[in-house]
């Protein structure tokens, strides 16, 4: 009988502490905070910019011999070169877009020759005649629309007003033995092309574009053959670029 009376204490006992134990106050474990997580940087292409670039240009020039105002034959002359400059320019970029303005200004010598032999059956006496034209410099103003399907990487299309410098010549032999003119001069005319721009820093961009250049057609010679009739040399210049430059970003 004893010994079920101390069972029965024990019990009683430690019914009693657990009853205590569960009426202590609880203990609440807080989460562990969610990582912080920084902001994305999103490139903005809105300012100016100052660079350089260099490439190489090429095309068809084109001279036209006219005898008393109706043209009979064309030269037409495969030209090539280097090209060298840089650009100045400024950007607004809003969403995916980025609209802005360029100039820049290029050394070149994109030149050609073609010597031509005319039979007496087309131009009397017949003869041969040189034709070369090389462009010295040119420049451009050009809008510029871009869309930018990453923020560092823009692909964008571009087009404008031209300016340049160039040199042609003529020389001739054989019935042409009088013909030995040349004209330097600058011309307008209009541009337009399209590039990709990427930049690799916030400050540094790098791009790569093509242009084509139209300078329009003038006269390099008019010569008087007598009883009335005359011979004009005219020249018709355009050209393709395609240059790789570098972009600071102020």
């Amino acid at each position: 009988m004893n010994k079920y009376i101390v069972s029965a204490a024990s019990f009683a006992f430690l019914a009693t502490t657990s009853s205590a134990a569960l009426a202590a106050d609880p203990v609440f474990y807080e989460p562990s905070p969610s990582p912080i997580m920084a902001p994305v940087s999103l490139y903005d292409w809105t300012g100016f910019y100052a660079g350089v670039n260099a490439g190489f240009g090429g095309g068809t020039y084109r001279h036209p011999l006219s005898f008393n105002g109706t043209e009979f034959l064309s030269a037409n002359v495969t030209s090539s070169g280097f090209v060298l400059g840089g650009q100045v320019g400024y950007n607004m970029h809003f969403d995916s877009f980025v609209a802005g303005v360029e100039a820049d200004l290029q050394w070149a010598n994109v030149r050609g020759q073609l010597d031509l032999s005319v039979p007496a059956a087309i131009f009397p006496p017949g003869g041969d005649l040189a034709f070369g034209t090389e462009v010295n410099w040119f420049g451009t103003v050009r809008a510029r629309l871009g869309y930018t399907p990453d923020d560092r990487m823009m692909v964008y299309g571009t087009g404008g007003f031209a300016y340049g410098g160039m040199r042609s010549y003529v020389r001739g032999t054989g019935g042409f033995a009088g013909i030995d003119e040349s004209a330097t001069s600058s011309r307008w005319g209009w541009t337009i092309g399209g590039g990709a721009e990427y930049a690799f820093t916030d400050a540094l961009s790098l791009k790569t574009e093509y242009l084509y250049t139209d300078l329009g057609r003038s006269n390099i010679a008019t010569f008087d053959l007598g009883g009335g009739d005359t011979l004009s040399i005219d020249r018709r210049v355009s050209f393709h670029t395609v240059r790789a430059g570098l972009n600071f970003h102020f």
